[in-house]
């Protein structure tokens, strides 16, 4: 749209009033650079040809390097003295359509700047504590001993005594332990000098998870007996129709006269015979269609069994 618009204002130009031949070399000049980019020079040009000699197509041209260099505001100024100080103005629609533009700019939020961008997209420095280093196995502390009942796992030191085969029987530790338990077998702490495995506790695999049941079944439901409805209706209204078809025909007793078949009936009943014997076709298979997809979406609910 820039092309078009710089070109309409060169023609414009030959139109300005007469002052003198640098006017209109500043206005050619201006228009040339701004085609090749150069928008600085071109809105410089081209304010010094309006003042001189005020030509208000030149406000059009002054709004467009505006609009280049980014200058919102500056631009729809001079599109609205454009638009005020020209009388025909034949490119009225694209002005406001610039000038709406222009306005929807300035209500726009300003685009972040590089260095807030560079902060935002900075990883965050993780900062890792060195935890303390573990104390030696062999001078870790006994833990504290509550009730005879309570659970206490043998330390480094008294497992390599039970290794060796001589097991602590203080504190609630059994001097002559039997075999190790069974898997599946959780063992249970007694009182001082009992066995540690004289009270088990057999821990079972865990059980099957129970399929729950599928939450569309409701609706599996319904669709099973909207369809199976249906269908079902649909075949009763065939059958209504298809007595109204039978009837008719009974009625009718063709005759062979001359080569042609005469009906006892007249056109229009034999119309409505037609009509009545194709609804209930139509029906009949309609309804058988509808109660089968009833069965199959019944037997798809149930994993294949009806």
């Amino acid at each position: 749209m820039t092309g078009p618009l710089l070109a309409l204002a060169i023609a414009s130009g030959a139109a300005m009033p007469p002052q003198t031949a640098e006017v209109r070399r500043l206005a050619r000049q201006s228009i040339l650079e701004y085609n090749a980019g150069d928008f600085d020079l071109a809105l410089r040009d081209a304010k010094r040809a309006y003042e001189m000699s005020g030509a208000p197509a030149l406000l059009f041209n002054l709004g467009q390097c505006h609009r280049a260099l980014g200058h919102w505001k500056e631009a729809e100024f001079f599109y609205r003295g454009y638009l005020r100080e020209k009388k025909d103005v034949r490119n009225r629609r694209e002005v406001l359509a610039l000038i709406a533009n222009m306005e929807a700019k300035q209500a726009a939020p300003p685009p972040p700047s590089p260095t807030a961008t560079a902060r935002a997209t900075r990883a965050p420095t993780s900062t890792r504590t060195a935890s303390p280093p573990p104390p030696p196995a062999g001078d870790a502390p006994n833990p504290p001993f509550g009730d005879a009942g309570e659970t206490r796992t043998p330390l480094p030191r008294e497992a390599g005594e039970a290794g060796r085969g001589g097991v602590r029987a203080d504190r609630g530790f059994n001097p002559h332990p039997g075999p190790p338990p069974h898997p599946g077998e959780a063992v249970l702490a007694s009182g001082e000098g009992v066995s540690a495995r004289s009270t088990t506790a057999t821990v079972s695999a865990p059980a099957a998870a129970v399929s729950a049941p599928t939450p569309h079944g409701p609706r599996i439901a319904a669709a099973t007996w909207w369809l199976g409805g249906a269908g079902v209706a649909a075949a009763l209204v065939g059958t209504y129709f298809g007595l109204q078809a039978g009837g008719l025909a009974s009625k009718d007793q063709p005759v062979l006269v001359g080569g042609y078949t005469e009906h006892q009936l007249s056109a229009s009943e034999l119309q409505v015979e037609r009509q009545d014997g194709l609804a209930a076709n139509i029906l009949w298979i309609g309804g058988s269609a509808l109660v089968a997809a009833a069965v199959v979406v019944l037997v798809a609910a149930h994993g294949g069994t009806p």
